[in-house]
């Protein structure tokens, strides 16, 4: 269980730096904005071409959000280990 809460720690202090590193840095901020809405313009056309419900259009928005976030956090972080 120790090894378990020393590698929480290590996670959440990982996470924090990068996000006070992020925080000012203005064009990753705005890199997530921008891949943001080109992922639910893009996805929102498809869903209404697809003609889904709002419960399934929703579900499918929600996780393109996530997505979007994930992958460009994921990137800087990759770039700032290089």
């Amino acid at each position: 269980m120790w090894n378990f809460q020393k590698a929480l720690v290590q996670i959440g202090a990982f996470a924090f730096k990068n996000l006070t590193i992020t925080r000012r840095n203005v064009f990753s901020i705005s890199e997530i904005i921008f891949w943001l809405l080109v992922g639910l313009f893009s996805v929102g056309l498809l869903t209404v071409f697809l003609r889904l419900d709002e419960n399934m259009t929703g579900f499918i928005l929600i996780g393109v959000m996530s997505m979007s976030l994930i992958q460009v956090c994921q990137i800087d972080v990759a770039y700032a280990l290089l």
